[in-house]
C-alpha cells in the first residue's frame, strides 16, 4: 500500500519505482526494445495504433515517468526529433 495516499501498488518495480499500469507498460516495452524504439512504434504496442494524440500522450507520459525516475540512475531517454523521438532506457 502506498505510505501518502493507501493506495495499493503494483506488484513490480521499475528501476527501483513504483509505476502505474499504463506507464510500467511504457517502461517495459522500452525496456524491451534493444537499440531504442520510435514513438510510432511505442504507441501502436501501448495503444494498439499510432497517431498525433497518441504520440503526444506517449510524450506526456514518458516526461512523468521520467519525473518519477528522477530519485534514481535511471531514464527513459529520446533523441527528441519532432514528436517522433526514439526511445531507450539509460543509466546515468
Amino acid at each position: 500500500m502506498c505510505p501518502c495516499c493507501g493506495q495499493p501498488l503494483p506488484s513490480a518495480r521499475r528501476a527501483g519505482t513504483y509505476l502505474p499500469p499504463l506507464k510500467a507498460r511504457i517502461f517495459d516495452v522500452i525496456e524491451g526494445s534493444r537499440s531504442g524504439i520510435d514513438i510510432d512504434h511505442l504507441a501502436q504496442r501501448v495503444y494498439g495504433e499510432t497517431g498525433g494524440a497518441n504520440r503526444l500522450k506517449i510524450r506526456v507520459h514518458v516526461s512523468q515517468i521520467n519525473d518519477v525516475l528522477a530519485g534514481t540512475d535511471t531514464r527513459i531517454s529520446g533523441d527528441g526529433k519532432h514528436l517522433r523521438g526514439n526511445y531507450r532506457i539509460v543509466s546515468l
